[in-house]
């Protein structure tokens, strides 16, 4: 959702937003009983998108862009492709 609202401030476009949730599932069936529209991830609608249950449509001109964190148990013995995919994850780009 901060994403969503800093890409909308960013291009001026100003709105109100009437009922939140941050469950994918329950967003997808709000919109499947036509509650209403989301914005929302393509692949967590890909299957729906694919049964011809939701419509995706593109945003034009508009790029939302995600931060991903990296998460592992505190206490969790990290392996060495563990090890791997966190550096992976932690190269300059």
């Amino acid at each position: 959702r901060k994403t969503f609202e800093d890409v909308m401030s960013a291009h001026q476009l100003t709105w109100q937003p009437i009922w939140t949730c941050n469950n994918a599932d329950t967003i997808k069936a709000a919109v499947a009983a036509g509650i209403g529209v989301s914005v929302i991830s393509r692949m967590s609608v890909a299957k729906e998108a694919k049964a011809g249950e939701l419509i995706i449509k593109s945003i034009d001109g508009i790029r939302f862009d995600r931060q991903y964190k990296i998460v592992h148990h505190k206490n969790k013995y990290l392996t060495q492709a563990m090890t791997a995919f966190i550096d992976l994850c932690l190269l300059p780009r």
